[in-house]
C-alpha cells in the first residue's frame, strides 16, 4: 500500500540499514505485534510516530532512548514537522529518558513474545525485547541466546528470571496470567511462583517509537516497587 511504502522509505532513511536486506531479521513475525495502519499516518503524534517507527523495529535499529529520540527528529525532518518533533522530544521523551537513569539495582527479567504451537518464544540478544530491558536498567535472563527463539523448560529454569514481560495480545492468547504461568516452560520458575507477570501494549513495548520510552519508565518503576514490597525488611 502507499502507506507501507511511505513507512519503508522513512524508516530506511532514518535507520541507515535494513535488517531484512542484510539477512539479520531475527523475528519475521514481529510485525504482528506492531502493525502499521494507513490511518495512523496523520502527523507526528504518539500513535503516528509509533506506527512509522515501530513496523521495522528489529531492522538494525538502535534499541535505546537515544535511538528513539534520533528517529523522532529524523522523521520530523523528513515530513516537515520539525517543531512538532522537538516538542515531543522536550516535553515527553527526554523526561521519560531521564526517569530511566540512576538505578543501581538491576532486576533480572525475560521478555516473552507468546506461545506458538505450544512453544514459548522469548527475546535473546539483538532484539527489541532485550532493548526494552536495557532501557529500564534490567538484565535479560536469556541474553546468552540471540534473537527471538523458542525456550526450553531447562533453559528457563537455569535463567531464573525475577519477572516476565509480555505483549497483552500474547498474554490473552495464552489464556491470561494463569494460563501463561501454567506453561511447562515457566511454571517452576521463581517469577511464576511469585506471579511476576507484566503485560503491555505490543506497540508500546516493542515498537521503539515514542511510547516505548514512557512504557519502559513505567514498567521499571512498577517492577522495582513490587520487588521492594516483596523484599523482607
Amino acid at each position: 500500500s502507499a502507506a507501507s511504502i511511505v513507512v519503508s522509505v522513512i524508516v530506511r532513511s532514518c535507520s541507515g540499514r535494513d535488517q531484512v536486506d542484510e539477512r539479520e531479521d531475527q523475528d519475521p513475525h514481529h510485525v504482528d505485534e506492531v502493525p502499521v495502519e494507513a490511518d495512523h499516518l496523520d502527523g507526528l503524534g504518539l500513535v503516528a510516530a509509533d506506527a512509522v517507527l515501530g513496523d521495522h523495529a528489529e531492522r538494525g535499529e538502535q534499541h535505546d532512548a537515544a535511538g528513539i529520540i534520533h528517529k523522532v527528529r529524523c522523521v520530523g525532518q523528513l515530513i516537515g514537522e520539525q517543531e512538532a518533533a522537538e516538542a515531543l522530544v522536550s516535553e515527553r521523551l527526554q523526561p521519560a529518558a531521564q526517569a530511566l537513569t540512576g538505578h543501581e539495582e538491576r532486576p533480572m527479567g525475560a521478555v516473552l513474545l507468546g506461545i506458538r504451537d505450544g512453544t514459548l518464544i522469548a527475546a535473546g540478544g539483538v532484539t527489541s525485547g532485550y532493548g526494552v530491558l536495557e532501557m529500564m536498567s534490567a538484565d535479560n535472563a536469556l541474553a546468552s541466546m540471540s534473537g527471538w527463539k523458542p525456550v526450553s523448560r531447562e533453559s528457563m529454569i537455569i535463567a531464573e528470571p525475577d519477572f516476565f514481560v509480555i505483549p497483552q495480545r500474547g498474554l490473552d492468547a495464552a489464556g491470561g496470567v494463569e494460563g501463561l504461568l501454567d506453561h511447562p516452560t515457566l511454571k517452576f520458575t521463581k517469577a511464576a511462583q511469585s506471579g511476576q507477570v507484566y503485560a503491555m501494549d505490543g506497540m508500546a513495548m516493542l515498537g521503539f517509537g515514542p511510547r516505548t520510552l514512557e512504557a519502559a519508565a513505567k514498567l521499571g518503576a512498577d517492577i522495582r516497587a513490587s520487588q521492594e514490597t516483596d523484599t523482607p525488611k
